[in-house]
């Protein structure tokens, strides 16, 4: 049963995005695996224990998935100013921006 819910759970992740599986380096594929199959486990009637309430699907696990799901899928970011037409930044302290390389051209 565990071995099934680890197959199921690499069918939703995509290696292009979490990493490879295995790869023997640090990636973020292995775990989101880990932890969406273990919330498919919980979600089993012997997994009613793991589940955070009784009268909703939510388990830990799946807070976890979510967690490295947002991480691996937000892309860059800079925190600090937005720059400006001029290139000067602008006087926004603490914002998130998406990060835009400036060409040469």
């Amino acid at each position: 049963m565990i071995s099934f819910a680890l197959s199921d759970a690499l069918l939703h992740i995509d290696i292009n995005v979490y990493g490879k599986v295995d790869s023997g380096t640090f990636n973020h594929a292995d775990e989101a695996q880990g932890y969406l199959a273990a919330h498919k486990l919980a979600l089993s009637p012997y997994g009613q224990a793991a589940r955070l309430s009784d009268k909703t699907d939510d388990t830990l696990y799946m807070r976890h998935f979510k967690a490295i799901r947002s991480a691996v899928t937000s892309g860059l970011r800079v925190t600090g100013n937005a720059p400006t037409n001029s290139g000067v930044a602008a006087n926004n302290a603490g914002l998130c921006y998406p990060f835009f390389p400036r060409f040469p051209f």
